[in-house]
């Protein structure tokens, strides 16, 4: 019983680091996304509305 206690805390653990991972991809992802439909002529100015982004990250 304790083996199967201690797998089940280890892949609960597991599945949190998972989840915080899939967190940080999926916000790379919309940066990236941005990016490719950005159309700003400089990062300045790209930067300047990135700080003016909406809450549903479109400018």
């Amino acid at each position: 019983m304790k083996g199967q206690h201690f797998r089940s805390m280890l892949a609960r653990q597991k599945r949190s680091e998972l989840e915080e991972k899939r967190k940080q991809i999926d916000a790379m992802i919309q940066i990236l996304d941005n990016g490719l439909s950005c159309k700003c002529l400089s990062w300045s100015e790209c930067l300047n509305q990135m700080r003016n982004t909406d809450i549903n990250g479109q400018y």
